[in-house]
C-alpha cells in the first residue's frame, strides 16, 4: 500500500501465448533492489518468525531479524517489520500513507484466520462460494467490528453475487450492497478500497459517469487489491482507457490474478483483439471452470471474430454445466452503457446456442 515500493511476488511464468510469454528469469525483467526471506514456524500458541532483508545488486544483509512471542502478538511482528523495511530502504511516506499504516486491519487471530477462509472461498467464483465467503466475513466481524479489509471483502462478495448470481434478487442485493458501502465511507472516505467499491456499485446501479469519476478518484486515492477503478470504464464504453490500465497492472505483476486475466481478455475483444482475447479467455475458462462467464467471453469473442461454429461448442459445454442460464440473466448482468454493443453481443450469444 506504499506506492514507493512495488512488491512482487516469487516470480511465475505466463505461458498461455503472446505478449503474456515471460521467461524463466523474470524477476530480471523488474530489476528489484531487495529481496525479502524468511519462514514462520508455529508450535501450539507459539511462533517464531525469522526475516531477512537483502541488497540484491551486492548480497549483503540489509536487515536481519528472529522473533518469538505468542501467537496473539503476531501483527505487532508485521507492524514492526513493516516500518524497519520502509526504514531500510529509505521510502518516504506520504501524509496519507503514515495514516493509512496506522489503520489497524484487525487484532484477532481469530478473526483473521475466519477473513482467510473467506477469501478461499471467495475466489471459487461462484454464486454459493461467495455466500460462504460472506459467512466467514461476518463470523470476522462478529469478533472484530473494525476489521477494515473484511468490511470490504463482504461489501465485494456481495457485489459480486449481485453481478452473477441466477437465483438471488439483483435489486435486493445491490440495495444491501449500497448499505455496506455507504456505510465504509462514511468511516473511511478516503480509502481507495471504499471509493472502488462505490464506483462499481454505481456501475451497476447506471450511473457511468458518476462510477468513472469516483474510479478515477479511488485510483488516485492509493493502491488496492480491487480492480474496480478499471472494471467501470469497460461498462462505460472507455474501452481504451481499461485496456491501457489492465495492460498496466498486468504487466507489473508476476501473478496474475483472475479477474485481471478475465477483464483484460473483454478488453482485448472490444478492442478487435480477438486472437489474443480468445488465448486469455481460454485461459480463465481454465483457470474458473464453473463461472457461466469464462463460457461467454470466450463465446462472445469467437462470435465476433466470426468463428461461430466454435462458438456454438463454447456454448454448449457452458449449458451443459448451466443449463439454466439464460441471455435474460446475461443482460441484466452486464451493465454495458452502449445499448447497441449490448445488444450486439446477445445476437451473437443467441445464434451460438444461448436461449432468451
Amino acid at each position: 500500500m506504499v506506492r514507493a515500493l512495488t512488491v512482487l511476488a516469487v516470480p511465475s511464468r505466463f505461458t498461455f501465448g503472446g505478449e503474456f510469454i515471460r521467461a524463466e528469469n523474470a524477476d530480471t525483467e523488474f530489476e528489484p533492489e531487495f529481496l525479502i526471506k524468511g519462514t514462520v514456524r508455529r508450535a501450539g500458541d507459539k511462533v517464531r518468525v525469522t526475516v531477512q532483508l537483502l541488497d540484491k545488486s551486492n548480497g549483503t544483509i540489509v536487515l536481519s531479524r528472529r522473533y518469538d512471542r505468542r501467537v496473539h502478538d503476531i501483527f505487532e511482528i508485521q507492524d514492526e517489520l513493516v516500518g524497519e523495511i520502509i526504514l531500510e530502504t529509505q521510502v518516504a511516506l506520504t501524509d496519507g500513507e503514515v495514516a493509512h499504516l496506522a489503520v489497524r486491519q484487525t487484532r484477532s487471530v481469530q478473526a483473521w484466520e475466519y477473513f482467510h477462509q473467506g477469501l478461499l472461498e471467495h475466489i471459487k467464483y461462484r454464486p454459493e462460494s461467495f455466500q460462504a465467503a460472506r459467512r466467514m466475513y461476518r463470523k470476522a466481524l462478529d469478533i472484530d467490528p473494525d476489521y477494515f479489509d473484511a468490511m470490504v471483502a463482504d461489501a465485494w462478495a456481495l457485489w459480486m453475487d449481485a453481478r452473477s448470481s441466477i437465483d438471488a434478487s439483483q435489486v435486493d442485493a445491490l440495495r444491501e450492497c449500497r448499505g455496506l458501502v455507504d456505510g465504509l465511507i462514511s468511516r473511511w472516505p478516503n480509502r481507495a478500497e471504499a471509493i472502488h467499491l462505490d464506483a462499481v456499485l454505481l456501475m451497476m446501479e447506471g450511473e457511468h459517469e458518476a462510477a468513472e469519476k469516483r474510479a478515477d478518484q479511488g485510483r488516485s486515492a492509493g493502491r488496492s487489491y480491487l480492480w474496480g477503478y478499471a472494471i467501470v470504464h469497460i461498462y462505460g464504453g472507455s474501452i481504451k482507457k481499461a485496456t491501457e490500465l489492465f495492460a498496466e497492472l498486468i504487466n507489473s505483476s508476476l501473478v496474475l490474478n483472475n479477474d485481471a486475466l478475465y477483464c483484460y481478455a473483454q478488453c482485448l475483444t472490444l478492442m478487435g483483439e480477438y486472437e489474443q482475447a480468445i488465448i486469455l479467455a481460454e485461459e480463465y475458462r481454465l483457470r474458473v471452470p464453473a463461472t457461466v462467464y469464462g463460457y461467454t467471453l470466450l463465446a462472445t469473442a469467437q462470435g465476433m471474430s466470426d468463428q461461430s461454429e466454435r462458438a456454438a461448442e463454447t456454448v454448449a459445454a457452458m449449458r451443459q454445466i448451466h443449463p439454466r442460464f439464460t441471455l435474460a440473466m446475461f443482460r441484466q448482468h452486464e451493465p454495458y452503457r452502449d445499448a447497441e454493443l449490448l445488444k450486439r453481443i446477445i445476437d451473437l450469444l443467441r445464434k451460438a446456442g444461448i436461449p432468451d
